[in-house]
């Protein structure tokens, strides 16, 4: 293994040290945990068709829009139906491979912008 893909291996891929006791999140450092620990601190917006709690009311209305918002985001591989196009890319880079491949480790994202902070 090249030593650039060595160290882009260790520094993003490298096994997951600490896990949250409230999810199942999983950080690579205790000061990444401590970071992921607050937003729980703010889960102060429930969410009444199925108790998820959220940090802003800004986010509980997006959450809200996947209990009322029809599938009409349909994937032309697999036909499985989505609410948003945004959850169909996510199914899509999952499933199908389909999006941008990091050139290092493979992993696939479903934005460029987001392989290239991975980068």
């Amino acid at each position: 293994m090249d030593h650039d893909r060595l160290n882009h291996m260790n520094s993003i891929h490298r096994p997951k040290a600490c896990k949250c006791k409230q999810c199942s999140y999983c950080a690579v450092t205790e000061s990444h945990m401590l970071g992921h620990a607050r937003m729980h601190a703010l889960d102060r917006f429930e969410c009444v068709s199925c108790e998820v709690k959220l940090a802003t009311k800004d986010a509980l209305q997006k959450h809200t829009l996947l209990h009322i918002t029809k599938e009409e985001w349909e994937c032309d591989d697999c036909h499985k139906k989505y609410a948003s196009r945004l959850a169909l890319k996510v199914h899509q880079c999952g499933q199908h491979g389909l999006g941008y491949q990091c050139p290092k480790c493979q992993k696939v994202f479903d934005a460029s912008i987001k392989k290239a902070r991975h980068l």
